[in-house]
C-alpha cells in the first residue's frame, strides 16, 4: 500500500476501549465469522460513542480448507470498511507468538466454537 493509504492506520485502536481478541486456525466449526452474522448491528457496537469496542482477529487456514480462506476473505474485506477500520483489524500470518502477543493485549478473549467439537477453557 502506498503511504497515502496507510495514513489512518496511525488513528486506529485506543488503549481506553474495550478490546477483544480472537486468534485462531480458521475452521469452520470455529465460527469465526458469527461476529458478522449481523453486520449493521456489529457496526453499531464497533462505532458506538457512548461504549465503543475493537477487535484484534488474528488466524489462518489450513491450506486445503476453503470454507476457512472463506471466512478469512470475509474478515479481510470487513476490516476494510472505512466505517470500521479503526475498531476492527484482521492480523494475518497468525502463529502461536502472534497468539500469546493478542492474548495479553486484550481486555476480552473471545472463543466461539460450535460445542461438542472444541473444548472451551480459560485463557491464562
Amino acid at each position: 500500500m502506498s503511504e497515502g493509504e496507510l495514513a489512518w492506520t496511525g488513528e486506529v485502536f485506543d488503549p481506553s476501549v474495550l478490546t477483544i481478541g480472537f486468534a485462531r486456525r480458521f475452521a469452520q466449526y470455529k465460527r469465526g465469522t458469527l461476529l458478522l452474522w449481523d453486520e449493521d448491528r456489529f457496526k453499531r457496537l464497533l462505532t458506538s460513542g457512548d461504549r465503543p469496542v475493537q477487535i484484534v482477529v488474528a488466524g489462518k487456514a489450513h491450506p486445503l480448507d476453503d470454507g476457512g480462506k472463506e471466512m478469512i476473505q470475509r474478515l479481510v474485506h470487513f476490516s476494510a470498511d472505512p466505517d470500521v477500520r479503526a475498531r476492527f483489524a484482521f492480523i494475518e500470518d497468525y502463529d502461536i507468538e502472534i497468539g500469546r502477543i493478542l492474548c495479553q493485549g486484550a481486555d476480552v478473549w473471545l472463543n466461539n466454537p460450535r460445542r461438542p467439537l472444541k473444548r472451551v477453557e480459560p485463557v491464562g
